[in-house]
């Protein structure tokens, strides 16, 4: 993108777009933060303006709220906000179907790489930003965050109204088994992932991640692998190795809190370099349906190890298929191609 290309109007509403949407988050984890300060140093002002936030966040931590992925049902409209056309346009961003996905069943969807922020899942899942609904229409699509995002306020309502919720065990299994066509996405490579984040490469953790595999043989839905094509070129990240004393307290932090924070440089409103993404093509490939059977063994039977083994290296085998199918179209400026790096 040249310097021109930034300060078109195109560009700028794109950028604020962004811009909105991660100030978003910087007021809802600020909210709690000022709401108990001023409660400790000023507590008659807390009755008097902060009371209210109390119980926002007494009700979505501990309170009936804490239990969100009761509450994750998509809300139409808000998928097809206007805004969210206009955000896929200033990348661009597309989403290329591969096969027809039957209505009446459930599939798990996952999405490689994750990158710094998942742009990409948002986009062109968790909105109809290019046309999800439409091209397959029944599916009823959820993609499952950190339980964390679900207990921000603000937040909280936000993606939960665009179908979103928590990615534990107890939820993946709650939306496969609620009806037709309900499914679930998951960024499989999860936050070690983003620190795998470099333009041009599409270095994937998913040699040890079976989770989402044991999850389909239970609720026996099928698997749905999809290439996020561009996702990594949206930040220069700064290099690290394992033993780089940055990579060991991301490492940390990512133990600790369940999400770690790469040292990433993008763009700015108004200028070329800031900490929004920068503009580059987004293709996300929704590939083929891999069946998986109902495995009613225990799942410390050998039987179920057995299958869990076998799909997941079916799994892998469709996603590097898919990858190398589409590579050359979709990601010429590549400096590297699909690894499994853990």
């Amino acid at each position: 993108m040249t310097l021109a290309d930034h300060f078109t109007v195109d560009a700028f509403i794109g950028r604020a777009i962004i811009l909105g949407h991660l100030s978003m988050w910087a007021a809802g984890i600020w909210l709690p933060v000022l709401t108990l300060l001023t409660l400790v140093f000023a507590p008659l002002l807390t009755l008097l303006g902060f009371l209210p936030s109390l119980g926002y966040l007494y009700y979505i931590w501990f309170g009936p709220g804490a239990k969100a992925a009761k509450y994750a049902n998509c809300h139409t409209h808000w998928r097809r906000w206007s805004i969210w056309k206009r955000l896929a346009a200033h990348f661009p961003a597309q989403l290329i179907k591969t096969a027809e996905l039957d209505p009446a069943g459930h599939y798990i969807f996952g999405i490689h790489p994750h990158g710094i922020l998942c742009l990409s899942g948002w986009i062109n899942f968790s909105t109809n930003g290019t046309g999800f609904d439409e091209k397959f229409p029944g599916v009823k699509l959820h993609a499952l965050t950190l339980r964390l995002n679900l207990k921000t306020p603000i937040v909280r309502e936000y993606i939960m109204h665009h179908g979103l919720a928590d990615a534990s065990r107890q939820t993946c299994l709650r939306l496969l088994q609620r009806g037709p066509g309900e499914s679930i996405l998951l960024a499989v490579g999860g936050a070690n992932e983003s620190l795998l984040a470099h333009p041009g490469s599409c270095d994937l953790v998913l040699k040890r991640r079976q989770g989402f595999v044991r999850i389909a043989l239970l609720a026996g839905a099928s698997l749905v692998p999809c290439i996020a094509f561009g996702e990594n070129n949206l930040y220069r990240t700064a290099p690290g190795g394992k033993k780089s004393l940055i990579r060991q307290i991301q490492r940390r932090m990512e133990k600790i809190l369940g999400y770690t924070i790469p040292v990433a440089l993008g763009e700015g409103l108004f200028l070329p370099f800031g900490l929004l993404p920068r503009r580059s093509p987004l293709v996300s490939v929704v590939g083929k349906p891999i069946a998986v059977p109902k495995c009613t063994a225990g799942e410390n039977s050998a039987e179920f190890a057995k299958l869990l083994e076998e799909y997941h290296i079916k799994y892998i085998t469709s996603l590097l298929a898919l990858y190398n199918e589409h590579k050359d179209k979709y990601d010429k400026k590549r400096t590297s191609d699909i690894r499994l790096i853990e």
